[in-house]
């Protein structure tokens, strides 16, 4: 029997700690970001969530369909933008990137 074909999404989860001062604002940039990254070419889903708890943590969570799409993503415009608001508006972020069981960190 041959083996079954399934495509590989390629998965982005970015971890991220608002400033206290900073929670409201934060969510709707995520907000904002979060609905043009799921527009692009590729995305297959995107997820803004907060922790049920209120803390300050969040997690961006984006699928695509592609390596080469989600590369085109961390170097787009929205992308940027994203990266200035951890910038600005939490602690540093832990980005993660997820493929075919494996699992890479790095830093933007």
């Amino acid at each position: 029997m041959a083996p079954k074909q399934t495509s590989v999404t390629k998965l982005l989860t970015v971890l991220l700690t608002a400033n206290p001062a900073k929670q409201t604002e934060f969510l709707q940039t995520l907000e904002a970001l979060g609905r043009d990254l799921a527009r692009a070419p590729g995305c297959v889903e995107c997820v803004v969530a907060r922790e049920v708890s209120g803390s300050p943590r969040f997690i961006l969570f984006l699928a695509f369909s592609d390596r080469r799409s989600l590369e085109a993503q961390l170097a787009s415009e929205s992308f940027r933008i994203l990266r200035g608001a951890v910038d600005i508006l939490s602690e540093p972020a832990e980005f993660r990137m997820v493929s075919a069981g494996s699992m890479v960190g790095f830093s933007p």
